[in-house]
């Protein structure tokens, strides 16, 4: 069943009125007022309770948002077949936000770009869109932090689309740090050229609610992904990350490691889905989500997904739930560690795997120790 929650708020109706009108706002107002905010009877939806973004009156703010030196603006509508299912979110941010900015990576190094939600003493929503172009042959690093000013009830709706051209490497580092005042709902798309490898690390820290619905579609012969996830929930976070790989062609690739952590009444969700097309072998996809419970009051919903329509294909998947190891605590403790610094270590250890591709030591131990440190001290 795809029953909507609700119809359309009424918060949301006031800023259709008073914003910019234009064929292509009209027709995804049309799209958002159709399926309304998700209920839990949607199945993509169904592990979030999503009726404070009915309940409470969000209005729309403008601000600076965005931070880098090498941003344009976007003066066209983007091709987004990366986000090609109906998503209502996406609708929403393509009906009330703003154009957005353009990113052209022609060169290559490291590129950083900042999204800051405005304060506001009213409850506000903040609509930031990022369009990303790799040139062909490029090897880049984006780092894209997601944060907000001050404080105040806030809702983030931020859309990203990435092109990576044909024989470019784009490493994409997704910091989402937002305070937990802030609900979060992201969708980030993404396509794949011929021999182009997308490498991509998504954190989630921060926010009350965060959901990110990730899609990779690989549309040229010889396009890898490797897609990384980290999130360190606590006191009652809610973190939902929704990953899709479509393997649109022949002869790709794709591995996904997700990693969770999670204390006090937080809850965790993840779902992956992998996609094999007919005619798309030979292929090669891998997927794991391991979590690590750090209280009784913790939960987490896991749940790997493969649609295979072709022969000739090598894929795996599986998920864990569990606690820290009692023998390898029990060692560390033998050698005169205090329970606490040894758990620590273990954490760090359990995260090392999905941080390796961050090239940069000092960011990578910065991001280490900023999900450990939420729950023990180094």
């Amino acid at each position: 069943m795809t029953t909507a929650a609700s119809p359309v708020p009424d918060h949301f109706l006031a800023d259709r009125e008073a914003g910019e009108r234009s064929s292509d706002r009209d027709a995804a107002w049309d799209r958002f007022a159709a399926a309304g905010i998700p209920g839990r009877k949607v199945e993509a939806w169904r592990n979030l309770d999503l009726r404070p973004l009915a309940e409470t009156p969000y209005r729309r703010v403008e601000g600076p948002g965005f931070t880098g030196p090498e941003l344009t603006d976007l003066a066209v509508e983007k091709d987004d077949r990366g986000l090609e299912e109906a998503n209502p979110f996406v609708a929403l941010q393509r009906a009330l936000g703003a154009p957005g900015r353009v990113l052209r990576i022609t060169a290559g190094g490291v590129h950083t770009v900042r999204h800051a939600a405005p304060a506001s003493d009213d409850p506000a929503a903040w609509y930031p869109r990022l369009h990303v172009e790799v040139a062909p042959g490029v090897e880049a690093t984006l780092v894209e932090e997601h944060a907000a000013e001050g404080t105040g009830d806030r809702f983030v709706c931020p859309v990203t689309t990435v092109v990576v051209g044909e024989n470019a490497t784009f490493t994409h580092l997704r910091l989402q740090r937002e305070p937990e005042d802030v609900r979060h709902v992201a969708n980030l798309g993404v396509r794949v050229g011929r021999d182009a490898r997308y490498r991509s690390l998504s954190v989630a820290l921060g926010a009350g609610l965060s959901r990110l619905d990730l899609r990779v579609r690989l549309e040229g012969p010889g396009a890898e992904t490797r897609l990384d996830g980290l999130y360190a929930l606590s006191n009652r976070q809610v973190g939902d990350h929704h990953t899709f790989v479509d393997h649109a062609v022949p002869h790709t690739a794709s591995r996904q490691r997700y990693k969770g952590l999670l204390g006090g009444k937080a809850r965790g969700v993840f779902h992956g889905r992998i996609l094999i097309r007919p005619g798309a072998a030979p292929v090669t996809a891998d997927q794991a989500n391991d979590n690590l419970l750090l209280s009784d009051e913790a939960l987490v919903n896991t749940n790997p997904e493969l649609e295979i329509f072709a022969d000739d294909v090598a894929c795996r998947h599986g998920a864990t739930i569990g606690r820290l190891d009692a023998d390898r605590l029990f060692y560390l403790r033998a050698r005169g560690i205090p329970k606490r610094e040894a758990e620590g270590i273990l954490v760090r250890g359990f995260l090392a795997e999905v941080l390796d591709v961050v090239a940069d030591e000092t960011l990578r131990e910065k991001i280490r120790d900023a999900a450990a440190g939420r729950f023990f001290r180094s």
